[in-house]
């Protein structure tokens, strides 16, 4: 529901845990991400080899958690394929190609991670969790623009969000339910626009954010201590 409630251009879903944590809350909540990204990858390539792109060393992998509960082990050093049980489970792949210098560098990259039924259901299941997929299509209409910071008139788009549950099943929201609605009625005008008070407030969990504002955790009258504490006499 917080990702329907934002303005078309800027529906997207965090995808890892810090930006999870920034846009959820760091508690009330059972959002996780079930694929990563290589952290800090060298890239020690060649930039002039024809056949060698960057984007080969930034392939999706199955987060850590979730190669911890059913027991996924990489086939290959290059962390291209996971079985379990001596089983194919996901598949990674990756493409791309770079060229140009200064401003006419240009670089068309690209990836993906498979992943049987069998494994995303038994995921599902031993997690308790359901999967989340939202499907955003963008077009830029040349000339239609206006030229005005924030405008995005001259983009159309297109949403679909899909959950599937443990049993397989898909359920697709059409629109804010009218609980979610009343729920973003009760925000000031300006929280409205941040997807983490949205979500707070359609789940029914507190503002982390305004609680520790209200109730910082150290007093004023403890700061003016510690402060005339470290003055030189």
């Amino acid at each position: 529901m917080a990702l329907l409630s934002e303005e078309a251009f800027f529906r997207w879903l965090p995808d890892d845990e810090d930006e999870i944590a920034r846009h959820f809350g760091s508690g009330g909540h059972t959002v996780q991400p079930w694929v990563a990204k290589t952290p800090n990858t060298e890239r020690q390539l060649d930039r002039h080899d024809p056949y060698g792109a960057a984007s080969a060393l930034d392939r999706p992998v199955p987060a850590d958690w979730t190669r911890d509960l059913l027991g996924t082990v990489a086939e290959d050093e290059v962390t291209r394929r996971w079985s379990i049980g001596g089983r194919t489970a996901y598949r990674a792949e990756a493409w791309g190609a770079e060229g140009g210098r200064g401003e006419q560098a240009w670089s068309n990259t690209g990836h993906r991670l498979f992943v049987s039924r069998g494994v995303l259901l038994s995921l599902l299941k031993m997690s308790e969790r359901s999967l989340v997929v939202a499907l955003k299509i963008q077009k830029y209409h040349r000339g239609k623009s206006s030229g005005r910071c924030g405008d995005t008139s001259g983009f159309t788009h297109r949403l679909l969000v899909v959950v599937i549950n443990e049993r397989g099943q898909v359920w697709s929201p059409r629109g804010l339910s009218r609980r979610a609605k009343e729920a973003i009625m009760t925000l000031d005008s300006d929280r409205r626009r941040d997807f983490y008070p949205r979500f707070r407030a359609i789940a029914g969990l507190p503002d982390e954010r305004q609680s520790r504002h209200n109730n910082p955790p150290i007093s004023e009258e403890l700061y003016r201590t510690l402060i005339d504490r470290l003055s030189p006499e």
